[in-house]
């Protein structure tokens, strides 16, 4: 890569593919993960040769003898509620997709912002919640979800976030920050769906 190149690969967007041809987040991504783990990324590059990349994570110190404890398996909840899911990775979505719909969630799927907002305004029965990355191209995640407030204003959102600074999202929208697992994901979905149906409870009560 050429030092221009290099001095904005990191920037969300920034490709030097043809149009259609990616998205310019991937590595915009890795470094917003890397940061949040108090990390570096290191760059070699020369021109018409190649390019390599180091990721320089700190080491956890283990007492000797200490044999790290499997994991406890958690079964995730499960629901029924309708979801308007907003990602402009094919694959990530495909996946999130099947695994939610795996535990018993209806799901609208949406490819970019903008169709997102016309899915929610077309769609004749409830949507319960809204789940979107930030960073898409076109109508960012939580502009969406404003967006869609308008005509559903009780609707759930949650914003799905790969930077360790939140891309100045208001923070009184629910972010779930990337790296995650989706059991973890499954869980905040059905904490929110759960809150706004205890505050119904109680108002009816």
């Amino acid at each position: 890569m050429t030092p221009d190149t290099q001095s904005h690969i990191f920037e969300p967007f920034f490709t030097t593919k043809e149009p259609g041809k990616g998205t310019g987040l991937g590595l915009a991504t890795v470094y917003g993960i890397v940061q949040r783990a108090e990390g570096q990324i290191r760059i070699n590059s020369r021109l018409n040769q190649g390019t390599s990349f180091r990721v320089y994570l700190r080491r956890t110190p283990v007492a000797p003898g200490t044999k790290n404890a499997a994991p406890e398996k958690v079964e995730a909840p499960r629901g029924h509620e309708t979801i308007l899911l907003a990602e402009d990775e094919a694959g990530i979505r495909a996946m999130t997709r099947t695994y939610l719909e795996g535990l018993g969630y209806r799901l609208l799927e949406a490819a970019n912002g903008t169709e997102a907002i016309a899915l929610a305004k077309e769609y004749r029965g409830s949507i319960d919640l809204v789940l979107t990355d930030v960073m898409m191209p076109g109508v960012r995640g939580d502009v969406v979800v404003k967006a869609i407030r308008q005509d559903r204003p009780e609707i759930k959102a949650i914003l799905i976030s790969g930077f360790a600074d939140g891309t100045n999202v208001d923070r009184s929208m629910e972010i779930l920050e990337k790296p995650f697992e989706f059991p973890d994901l499954a869980r905040r979905i059905r904490t929110l769906l759960d809150l706004g149906r205890a505050g119904s409870s109680d108002h009816a009560a």
